[in-house]
């Protein structure tokens, strides 16, 4: 099904810097947009064994969350021993461009030039649904609307809205680092033409609110950003609606 996006929120906490803390058995995904390599000891002058590729999906060996590196970005974070599921490789990476959740998917249409699948609902049930719950109110005579609420891993919330005349869909994410929250916005920014191609890490703390409107042409009707705290949720309209 295309889907028509009328508009997102986002609402983000404050923006901070460091690394994750992660557990053996953990299933994590690398975000970094140009790969992350794999070295065979924890420091940056170790051999490099492989370049992981964007969005691939790791598992955390061993992890030593006291050990704390700080790179020439001065971004803090841990190495961690990881293993690709792709090929198997085994080897250290720096866990701060490491998320538990996977990327947004895009799958573009070749003349538009924009994503026409749900990003959101690809999403969740990539991550996996644990629990759910329905709510539906028909008490207006003209009217519905249905919500279908979604516990997913990691403690992410899916919210299906199904009004009469339109149907939302949000995610709800807390307690991402700053990478996280960078990565996950500029993913859906990068398909804007216009203004607003991408955000960096002050952006939020200079203006509470990013804007985007359907003539910004990002594949959206409109798009609002907030800032607050390190929680992120957001929410997208598939038709105009009334």
């Amino acid at each position: 099904m295309k889907i028509y996006i009328a508009f997102i929120i986002v609402i983000l906490q404050v923006i901070f810097v460091s690394g994750q803390t992660f557990s053996v058995g953990d299933i994590v995904y690398e975000i970094s947009e140009t790969g992350l390599n794999l070295r065979e000891d924890k420091n940056t002058t170790s051999k490099v064994v492989k370049l992981i590729l964007p969005g691939s999906k790791l598992k955390i060996l061993e992890s030593d969350s006291v050990t704390v590196f700080t790179s020439n970005n001065k971004i803090k974070g841990s190495w961690v021993k990881v293993v690709d599921s792709l090929d198997l490789s085994i080897g250290f990476v720096f866990d701060y461009y490491l998320s538990r959740y996977p990327f947004f998917k895009f799958k573009k249409n070749n003349k538009t030039k924009c994503w026409e699948n749900d990003i959101l609902l690809d999403f969740a049930n990539e991550l996996g649904k644990l629990d759910s719950f329905e709510y539906s109110n028909y008490s207006d005579g003209e009217g519905w609307y249905e919500m279908l609420y979604f516990t997913l891993k990691n403690e992410v919330k899916y919210i299906e809205h199904r009004h009469w005349e339109h149907f939302e869909n949000e995610l709800q994410f807390k307690n991402l680092n700053t990478y996280e929250i960078l990565h996950y916005v500029n993913a859906i920014l990068k398909h804007c033409k216009k203004n607003h191609t991408s955000i960096d890490a002050d952006y939020f703390k200079k203006n509470k609110i990013l804007s985007i409107y359907r003539y910004e042409d990002c594949c959206s009707h409109n798009m609002r950003i907030y800032s607050e705290g390190n929680n992120l949720i957001i929410r997208i309209q598939s038709d105009p609606g009334s």
